[in-house]
């Protein structure tokens, strides 16, 4: 063959080569875009991830956790031993990104039992030597410094739940023992009458808007408890959930409506759910691995479920409307305690000794 002749060949054959090369590798990422991945527990693709971080107190029982809706969440528990020299109160000004120990201008060695947070507000209660304790901080303090606040003027706060941008619903112990009704936004706390007669001892609140907010307890007699209010605390009714309920561990409603209760049935999981407000809650199935449900936190039309799965290690579940999609939260190897929502995006979950950021 020819020199030319042989050069040009070469040349087309090079060509052909570059040309299948080119469409094998689109080939490829086509297939590689075009196909799902399959994550999750049992392949079911998972709808966010979780990254966790140790909780910043070395020697703490993590109990409670409250995310707004801007930047603020707060996470709080009780020390293994005294001697503590702040409050058991981790603090995030990073949407739960990142957490830290609290400033605190009072309360050493404090157990906290309750947190709740509004877009640019938090407040946790608890009690330090055996008397109650209330902290609040706000995007406006410079030093990012918890500080002592005054209880409100009908009793002690024992159950609070947070939303908006600064508004806060609590249920205050009287001096008579019965509850009181209160709400604070920004300043003191007001009284609003019209206690939740059914709840006799609330043990948490959760506030979805400066409306809508559930408060978890149980009755006079020691039965579970679910109140409900629509009307930002000037009225209360009573959720109809299962009469076998031995506890209940926590309850969220979304602003469309639709409630959510999860708790115990002797061993077994309860969890049930309401489709309009003031019907019966029914009983739902937990999607595949999530074995067991701690609690549950809605924000927009958005439930989060966290708890265990089957092997023990922490689990958690997102419903988007009716559908369930498992999270990825592996860096929980124990069991997922409480969750809260700020956003319908953004999520923090806490293990007795860490804290995971969900984004959805």
């Amino acid at each position: 063959m020819p020199p030319a002749l042989y050069a040009r060949a070469m040349r087309s054959s090079a060509s052909t080569l570059i040309t299948l090369a080119v469409v094998g590798l689109l080939a490829i990422a086509a297939t590689a875009c075009g196909t799902p991945k399959k994550a999750g527990v049992n392949g079911v693709p998972d709808a966010g991830t979780g990254i966790g971080q140790p909780s910043p107190f070395l020697s703490a029982n993590l109990s409670t956790i409250s995310c707004g809706s801007g930047n603020l969440c707060a996470a709080g528990g009780a020390p293994f031993e005294g001697g503590a020299a702040t409050p058991i109160l981790a603090y995030s000004h990073t949407s739960g990104a990142k957490w830290s120990p609290a400033r605190s201008s009072s309360g050493a060695g404090a157990t906290i039992t309750s947190t709740a947070c509004a877009a640019t507000r938090c407040v946790a209660v608890g009690i330090i030597d055996a008397l109650p304790l209330l902290l609040s901080i706000s995007t406006s303090s410079t030093s990012r410094t918890w500080k002592s606040t005054a209880q409100p003027s009908a009793g002690t706060l024992v159950a609070v739940g947070c939303a908006g941008n600064s508004t806060c619903l609590g249920l205050a112990r009287t001096s008579t023992g019965s509850l009181e009704t209160v709400r604070s936004t920004r300043g003191p706390w007001s009284s609003l009458g019209s206690p939740p007669t059914d709840l006799a001892s609330p043990v948490s609140m959760d506030c979805v808007s400066t409306r809508v907010c559930t408060a978890v307890g149980t009755s006079a007699t020691g039965t579970p408890v679910v109140m409900v209010t629509r009307s930002g605390g000037t009225t209360w009714s009573l959720a109809e959930i299962s009469k076998k309920a031995t506890v209940i561990l926590g309850a969220s409603c979304r602003i469309d409506g639709v409630c959510w209760v999860v708790g115990r049935k002797g061993a077994a999981t309860l969890l049930v759910r309401s489709s309009r407000p003031d019907t019966p809650f029914l009983k739902v199935v937990p999607p595949d691995g999530l074995g067991s449900v701690n609690d549950v936190s809605c924000a927009g039309t958005t439930c989060v479920l966290a708890g265990a799965s089957s092997s023990g290690q922490g689990a958690a579940a997102a419903y988007f409307g009716a559908s369930a999609s498992i999270l990825d939260v592996s860096f929980a190897p124990t069991p997922l305690l409480t969750v809260s929502c700020g956003t319908a995006t953004a999520c923090s979950a806490a293990t007795t000794s860490s804290l995971v950021d969900l984004k959805l």
